[in-house]
């Protein structure tokens, strides 16, 4: 039964809970505060394929009320696929294609939805993935609906898959990215330098018409009485590394820091939960002789995952050798812990900056070996003596909250619609 409140609109998320993702945990924040303010969201959404990252944990955040329509979706086995020679050819000249897998259903279930009902007053998606914006535009031809599309990641312009020479894929995805923002009614970005990235790009876009919305962190849900509490010296990664994500010159300086004895009498343990090369991160381990120091752990559930960044003493972020436009979104669930953290990146990219400008952690370069060590070997130091606060004050963290960036959602909408 679809909702049939006043104010309701289609929210077209490729992931959900139990998903557990960027894309599926920042939908459910903000659905969450949007019903308790009598604006109601359905979610149109796809089932749970293979091997996907779930957390059953997060289905029972799930508001009663929150309606969430699942569609079948075609599942692509790469791991066999990848090997026919057709298959590679298709995927290089038109690796668009490859995300139809789910546009077909879920344009087919938005028809069914929007023709049962008439208060759906407009159409929101999320991407990346960004076929979800080809549902919503197509959704839009057919039934004259405003759409609000939402960039948590830059499209065709992303520094992670910009590609040097033109094909007829890149042609393609940035006639349809441009095509859709030109029609969109309102654009969210979620931060300032990817809503500067989307106006340069796109002649057509009007500053005024783009929103920036960024991600926010859950305070409440935290126990605060489990800080560090024990002698051990525990820095703490978890997430995903791929792309640029580069963990190797944090290991390499741990490395020269323990042949200068730095280590000596000091209980120290860096520890990795997450997706990575387990093989690969255990060689590499190995051969810098630092098994004793770093431990290798699984994928963890949330719960699990807010619960070993309450253990720790400081977090790790590991970001990229470039300037990258948005914040990771481990970030957010490292600072709802209130830990302070230990960013291997660019030392003036944005979100060194934001770091450093709120006081929220310190700066390792990832382009500069030495002056890493020299870094890590003062920190170590002031952690020994009890020099280095690894807390952040809840006042600072407030304004960062879910809460702040649901009404600014909220406002968005009551101004536009």
């Amino acid at each position: 039964m679809i909702n049939d409140f006043d104010t309701s609109f289609l929210f077209i998320v490729n992931s959900f809970p139990p998903i557990n993702n960027q894309n599926s945990i920042r939908a459910l924040e903000l659905s969450k505060r949007l019903i308790k303010e009598k604006i109601f969201p359905i979610i149109l959404t796809r089932r749970v394929v293979r091997k996907e990252p779930k957390d059953d944990d997060l289905i029972d955040e799930i508001p009663q009320n929150l309606e969430v329509i699942k569609t079948r979706v075609i599942e692509l086995k790469r791991k066999y696929s990848l090997r026919t020679l057709f298959f590679k050819i298709i995927m290089h000249f038109f690796y668009l294609f490859y995300y139809i897998h789910w546009i077909p259903f879920g344009y087919l279930e938005g028809k069914k939805i929007l023709k049962n009902s008439k208060n759906i007053k407009f159409l929101y998606s999320t991407g990346p993935p960004h076929y979800s914006h080809i549902i919503t535009y197509l959704l839009y031809r057919k039934f004259k609906i405003p759409y609000i599309i939402e960039y948590r990641d830059p499209w065709n312009y992303n520094p992670y898959g910009v590609r040097k020479r033109r094909n007829i894929d890149n042609i393609i995805s940035l006639k349809i990215e441009q095509k859709i923002l030109k029609s969109a009614h309102v654009i969210i970005a979620i931060s300032n330098p990817l809503k500067r990235l989307i106006i340069k790009s796109s002649p057509s876009v009007k500053q005024n018409k783009v929103y920036v919305i960024e991600n926010g962190l859950n305070l409440k849900n935290i126990n605060e009485s489990v800080f560090n509490n024990n002698k051990e010296i525990t820095f703490t990664f978890i997430g995903k590394l791929y792309g640029q994500r580069n963990i190797n010159p944090l290991l390499k300086i741990i490395a020269l820091l323990k042949t200068k004895g730095e280590f000596k009498n000091v209980n120290f343990l860096f520890k990795i939960f997450g997706k990575y090369n387990h093989e690969y991160l255990k060689k590499q381990i190995k051969s810098l002789n630092i098994q004793d120091l770093v431990y290798l752990g699984p994928f963890l559930s949330r719960n699990q995952l807010l619960e070993e960044i309450n253990k720790c003493y400081l977090t790790v972020h590991i970001g990229e050798n470039l300037n990258y436009p948005t914040i990771g979104f481990k970030v957010w669930d490292y600072l709802s812990c209130r830990k302070k953290i230990l960013y291997l990146g660019l030392e003036d990219s944005y979100t060194s900056n934001f770091l450093k400008k709120n006081e929220f952690g310190i700066v390792i370069p990832i382009n500069d070996i030495n002056r890493g060590k020299q870094v890590f070997k003062k920190l170590l130091y002031e952690i020994k003596n009890r020099e280095f606060p690894n807390i952040i004050a809840k006042e600072k963290l407030e304004t960062f909250s879910w809460d702040i960036k649901a009404k600014k959602l909220i406002q968005c909408i009551q101004e536009e619609f």
